[in-house]
């Protein structure tokens, strides 16, 4: 790795940050309209024939296969979508069920951290998924960076997910927690404007390009050792 970036070791536990910091909202039941979710879909800059990983950070309830169906519409037959296929409270979220469940979704071979892929470079992002580096470059959501694809954020409260555990893993200090960093990496990608915000069939959107994502948080966790034993500079 270059400028003092390196990969995690097993001893870091990055599912731990991940588990310290994520927080499930409240459950919501929106009614789901496919061609208004196709214009809401649209109106975020999805580009098409990309790599899109998707993050829901709520669990959703409702037609839940309208609004896959709306999203993979909006992408194009040459996309790929990409989503992590599991969850630390054991049961897969709703959304994460109609999605696994959809005709030709692929998994990593992951035994803790699997990822499903579906589209024409699913096989490429789920293969050889490193067993002891599960958010390394070599995984499915390093090779999505790689590939410059965009990662799509669903839910009320932007939380930490897999984007950035990757960032997390270029580190040599990895945070402790990862969401007191959250709002300043989503302010500095706002600026440039790196990131859409929008209304997807009433649920709040963030569409961010993947590497500027990761990009942007590796550098404020690189900047900030304090972070690695959950203090803070001011």
């Amino acid at each position: 790795m270059h400028g003092g970036l390196r990969r995690l070791t097993p001893s870091h536990s990055i599912f731990a940050i991940i588990a310290r910091s994520k927080r499930w909202g409240g459950f919501m039941e929106p009614r789901f309209c496919k061609d208004a979710l196709r214009e809401d879909f649209s109106g975020l800059g999805l580009r098409p024939a990309s790599i899109l990983l998707l993050e829901a950070s709520v669990g959703l309830q409702g037609e839940l296969t309208a609004l896959l169906e709306a999203l993979f519409d909006s992408l194009g037959p040459e996309a790929t979508l990409l989503h992590p296929a599991f969850s630390e409270k054991g049961l897969l979220p709703p959304l994460s069920q109609a999605f696994c469940r959809r005709a030709g979704v692929q998994f990593s071979a992951h035994p803790t951290f699997p990822f499903a892929a579906l589209g024409g470079r699913a096989s490429l992002l789920v293969r050889d998924h490193p067993l002891r580096d599960p958010f390394g470059f070599e995984s499915p959501v390093g090779r999505a960076y790689r590939f410059r694809g965009q990662v799509l954020w669903l839910g009320n409260e932007p939380e930490p997910g897999v984007a950035i555990a990757l960032a997390a893993s270029m580190t040599i200090h990895p945070p402790i927690d990862c969401s007191k960093v959250l709002p300043e990496i989503i302010h500095c990608l706002r600026r440039p404007g790196l990131l859409s915000e929008g209304l997807v069939g009433g649920i709040p959107a963030k569409l961010f390009d993947l590497a500027s994502l990761v990009n942007e948080a590796s550098r404020i966790f690189c900047q900030d050792p304090a972070l690695a034993s959950g203090g803070r500079h001011h």
